[in-house]
C-alpha cells in the first residue's frame, strides 16, 4: 500500500500492525505510531516532528530523507533498519535505533546524540584541577 503527500499530522497508528507500507511525501507532524507492530515500512521525504514512535517493532524499515527533528523513539525494537540523509536533530530515545545503516553526514549527529544519552559531555577543558 502507498500512501502519497498526505497530511497525517496527529494520526493515530497506535497498537496497529502495519505490513509494507509506504509513505511518501507525507505529513506526519506528532503522530503517535507507538506499539505499532510493522514490517517492509517505508518513510520517504515525510515530515515528522515531534512524532512518537515509543514501543514500536519494526522490521524492514526505512526513512530516506525524512525530518525527525524531536521524534520520540523510545524503546523501539528494529531489525534491517535504514535511516539515509534523515535529518535527527532533537531525537529522543536514538540508542533503541540499533542496528541501523545511516549516511555519514548524519553520523556526527548521531553521535552527539548518543554520546548525551550516555552522559558524555563534550565541550572545552576547564584549567581548574580534576575533581576525581
Amino acid at each position: 500500500m502507498k500512501v502519497r503527500s498526505s497530511k497525517l499530522a496527529g494520526v493515530q497508528f497506535a497498537q496497529s500492525r502495519r505490513h509494507d507500507v509506504r509513505f511518501i511525501d507525507c505529513q506526519l507532524d506528532g503522530a503517535s505510531i507507538r506499539f505499532v507492530r510493522g514490517e517492509f515500512v517505508r518513510f520517504e521525504r515525510c515530515r515528522m516532528r515531534q512524532a512518537e514512535l515509543r514501543d514500536s517493532v519494526l522490521t524492514a524499515v526505512a526513512w530516506w530523507d525524512c525530518d525527525l527533528t524531536d521524534t520520540d523513539v523510545s524503546n523501539i525494537k528494529i531489525a534491517r533498519a535504514q535511516l539515509h540523509g534523515s535529518n535527527v536533530a532533537g531525537m529522543v530515545g536514538a540508542t533503541s535505533l540499533v542496528p541501523i545503516a545511516l549516511d555519514a553526514q548524519q553520523a556526527p549527529a548521531f553521535a552527539q546524540h548518543l554520546m548525551a544519552t550516555m552522559g558524555i559531555v563534550v565541550g572545552t577543558a576547564s584549567k581548574t584541577e580534576p575533581t576525581c
